[in-house]
Parts: C-alpha cells; sequence; structure tokens
C-alpha cells in the first residue's frame, strides 16, 4: 500500500512541474488535464486492471514537448518587455521634454533584472535643458544622448 501511495504521490508531483514549466492558458491547462489523467491511470495501475508498461517513455516524451512551448514563451514574454520599455523610454522623453526619440538601448544591469534606458537617440537638435531632464529623471549620461546637429 505504501509503495501504492508513493507511486501516484510521484506521478501527480511529476504532472505539477510539467504544469509549472508550461505557459499559461491553453497550454498549462492541457498540460493539467493531460497530468490528471496520467494520475488517475496510475492509480488504477495499482489494482491490475490497466498495465502501462510504456508509461515512462511516453512521460518523458511528453516532458519534452511541455518544455519546449514554455522555453518559447519566455523568449516571446522578453522581445515583448523589451519593445514596451523602449516604447514608453520614448514616449516619457516626448512628454517630458518634447522631444522625438529615433532608437533606444537597453542594458541589463543584473542577472533577472529588467533591462533599463541606457542610451537614447533622439531626432532633434542638441536641447540643453531636455538633455538635463534625461540625464536626471531616466538616468541616461550625457554621453549617451546623441542628437542630429
Amino acid at each position: 500500500m505504501t509503495n501504492w501511495v508513493l507511486t501516484v504521490a510521484a506521478a501527480a508531483f511529476i504532472g505539477g512541474i510539467a504544469a509549472a514549466v508550461t505557459p499559461k492558458g491553453k497550454p498549462r491547462d492541457l498540460v493539467g488535464f493531460v497530468s490528471g489523467l496520467m494520475t488517475i491511470a496510475v492509480m488504477l495501475t495499482a489494482t491490475g486492471r490497466i498495465d502501462f508498461g510504456g508509461y515512462t517513455h511516453y512521460l518523458e516524451e511528453f516532458e519534452l514537448q511541455a518544455s519546449e512551448p514554455a522555453a518559447n514563451f519566455q523568449a516571446d514574454s522578453d522581445v515583448t518587455l523589451i519593445s514596451v520599455i523602449k516604447e514608453k523610454t520614448a514616449a516619457y522623453i516626448l512628454d517630458k521634454t518634447g522631444t522625438e526619440v529615433c532608437d533606444v538601448r537597453l542594458e541589463q544591469l543584473d542577472e533577472g533584472e529588467y533591462p533599463v534606458p541606457a542610451e537614447v537617440w533622439m531626432n532633434s537638435v542638441y536641447d540643453a535643458a531636455a538633455s538635463a531632464v534625461i540625464e536626471s529623471e531616466l538616468g541616461i549620461a550625457p554621453e549617451n544622448q546623441h542628437w542630429n546637429n
């Protein structure tokens, strides 16, 4: 009986890990459903009604397939985050200084932290007041502010 409980707990644990690495939404719902079915199947195997000799092979294949969308989701999420930060930085500079921004370069200071604006290219001639606002509000040094002269 103890072996059966440990087997069911392990199946539920593996299903939980698979769900945790899967992106939210339909993929995670599908993984949760399949994991639930697998846990039920493991519960029934202890009664001897179902034979799942190749269960581990399919589980490993399923885990590999589940991890790929999670990695793709993270990459897409990073690209979206960078785009949003660049757009918000350009909009902030335009709002505060009236200066249009052509491009923004971001840098990530520490692993796991959000990238921050590090360098900007302006679509305007040099404006000392705007440069001072950009430096004080966003921390972008004047040497990293590129103006069309």
